[in-house]
């Protein structure tokens, strides 16, 4: 444990939780081959530049926290099936989410103008959310997004987010 403590910290990592994640990960394979904790911290990095999250910012201590709960974050909604590891949503998540807002009753002109650059009706769009993730500190998040019900198409460009600030 205090190897990989140590490597975190040579990694710059202070974010207590991605230490906590990775010294229990360790503990949990104590069967399975060893890995050094230096190329787990990597390993992690590693698996946040492939499932598409932002870890440019991974220079200080500060953009390596950040970067870690947005990993954390982006694979807690893969492992309950919300997101691929492209970052897109499921085809189960969409089935499964629930409609927020009808298309003619949107204000937001941005999206308004977003959702129809194609030609498509306003009306045919609607705000969603997919069902709650509850995160390892209790937070229970949503992705919301705009989908067409004529052509069952989702909108990644404008207003798709977690519906609140991610806590560490």
């Amino acid at each position: 444990m205090e190897r990989i403590l140590a490597a975190t910290d040579k990694a710059g990592i202070r974010e207590q939780s991605l230490i906590n994640d990775v010294v229990d990960a360790a503990e949990s394979t104590k069967s399975a081959p060893q890995v050094p904790a230096d190329q787990a911290v990597g390993d992690l990095l590693d698996a946040a530049a492939k499932s598409k999250l932002d870890v440019s910012s991974v220079s200080d201590s500060q953009g390596r926290a950040a970067n870690a709960v947005r990993l954390r974050t982006h694979l807690k909604f893969m492992e309950d099936g919300i997101l691929d590891n492209t970052g897109q949503l499921t085809q189960k998540a969409v089935e499964e989410s629930k409609m927020l807002i009808k298309g003619a009753d949107l204000n937001n002109l941005a999206v308004i103008a977003e959702l129809t650059k194609d030609g498509s009706n306003i009306a045919d769009w609607a705000k969603f959310t997919t069902k709650a993730v509850s995160t390892n500190n209790g937070q229970k998040l949503q992705v919301h997004y705009y989908r067409n019900s004529i052509t069952s198409g989702v909108n990644y460009s404008i207003d798709f987010k977690v519906n609140q600030v991610v806590q560490p």
